[in-house]
C-alpha cells in the first residue's frame, strides 16, 4: 500500500483557545481511522480543516505525496465532508452514504474505488 494522507504538526484553534497542536499521522490507501475525544477537543474542527472547509493554525497536509494547496481546484475535487448525523442514512453503509452525498453535491468521481 502507498501513503495517501500525511499530516505534519497540525494545530487548530477556536478563537484564542488551542484545541490541539503538534498532531502528526499518516494513512495508507484503503486505511480507516477513528477519531475520538471529548466534546470541544477539536474533532470536527480537524475534519473540516482536512476537507478544506477550515484553516489550521499550523502544520502541513500532504495528499498522495503532494502538498495540498487550499486555493487549488484539485484540493476540493478530492475531498468530501459529511457532517454530523443529520444527513446520514442508517440503512446505507458509510461508503454508500458518502457516494450519495457526492452525487447530490455533483462531485461523484466515477471509476473510483
Amino acid at each position: 500500500m502507498s501513503e495517501a494522507l500525511r499530516i505534519d504538526g497540525y494545530a487548530c484553534t477556536a478563537g484564542r483557545r488551542t484545541l490541539f497542536s503538534g498532531l502528526s499521522f499518516a494513512l495508507d490507501d484503503g486505511a480507516w481511522a477513528m477519531l475520538t475525544g471529548p466534546n470541544g477537543s477539536g474533532k470536527t474542527t480537524l475534519l473540516r480543516a482536512l476537507a478544506g472547509l477550515g484553516t489550521p493554525a499550523d502544520g502541513r497536509l500532504h495528499w498522495r505525496g503532494q502538498p495540498c494547496r487550499r486555493d487549488a481546484p484539485a484540493w476540493h475535487a478530492t475531498r468530501l465532508y459529511q457532517g454530523h448525523g443529520a444527513g446520514w442514512k442508517e440503512a446505507l453503509s458509510a461508503r454508500e452514504n458518502l457516494a450519495l452525498q457526492a452525487g447530490l453535491d455533483g462531485t461523484l468521481q466515477t471509476g473510483a474505488a
